[in-house]
């Protein structure tokens, strides 16, 4: 994937804008929503002239960057050409239908079969992530119980894994 997109590429964390004020200044500078983690919480992807550019106007705001180590815009349509590339390797690949349901990062949505695998996969390479999906199928799926693995959330103001009902 590194070769795929331009090589002068990478990503940055934003937090504390709301994804309507973001994105208007994203696309001013061509540069592309690649994850949504939650409310205020956002990965954005581009070239690094237009990260730089743009990080200003995002501070400006009242939004915090945080620069990540990644030299690939990851999910983002720069990636179109290694997601087409990506998928014709999985077409000829062993992959097989997943023996348990998964959760597709784009859109939240069950993929059982091997074709819903490779046509997702494949997606995920160039399109937006929203993370917090696969979460809120699952609770509407019945869900009783979420963990989160990983880091603890690195502040009070972190997102519930998913939405909660007090009804």
């Amino acid at each position: 994937m590194d070769g795929a997109g331009p090589a002068d590429s990478g990503m940055r964390a934003v937090r504390g804008l709301c994804r309507k004020r973001l994105e208007p200044l994203l696309e001013a500078h061509a540069v592309h929503l690649a994850i949504v983690n939650g409310t205020g919480r956002f990965v954005m992807g581009g070239r690094e002239e237009d990260l730089r550019r743009l990080e200003p106007e995002l501070s400006a705001q009242g939004g915090s960057v945080t620069v990540l180590p990644v030299h690939v815009a990851s999910h983002t349509p720069l990636l179109a050409s290694a997601a087409r590339a990506f998928g014709e390797l999985l077409a000829h690949s062993g992959l097989r239908a997943p023996g348990t349901p998964v959760l597709a990062g784009i859109d939240g949505s069950p993929v059982s079969t091997r074709e819903r695998a490779l046509t997702m996969l494949t997606r995920q390479v160039a399109e937006l992530i929203l993370a917090g999906l696969g979460a809120t199928a699952l609770c509407a799926a019945g869900t009783a119980l979420l963990s989160r693995l990983g880091r603890p959330p690195p502040s009070s103001r972190e997102e519930p894994l998913a939405p909660t009902s007090h009804s």
